[in-house]
């Protein structure tokens, strides 16, 4: 099964700067009864981002589609098998 993640962080005190680095937190899926972890590992280069992305530091997937565009970013992670 894959589950597409759509995430846009809205990072607040951050007018100017670079994401870079490692990010934690959780979300919740639609209709779900419990926060599922993540774990993000972010590199910003001008506007683009990449890096990885998992529920801990053992199970990463792949960043795509990452932008950075004044306080918002954007990124597109696909989980699964």
């Amino acid at each position: 099964m894959r589950i597409l993640v759509i995430a846009l962080l809205f990072i607040l005190g951050l007018v100017v700067g670079d994401v870079s680095g490692n990010w934690h937190g959780s979300f919740r899926v639609d209709g779900g009864d419990h926060d599922v972890p993540q774990l993000l590992t972010l590199r910003q280069d001008g506007t683009k981002l990449t890096g990885t992305g998992g529920p801990d530091a053992t199970e990463r997937y792949p960043i795509s589609n990452g932008q950075v565009n004044g306080d918002r970013v954007t990124f597109e992670l696909t989980t699964g098998d």
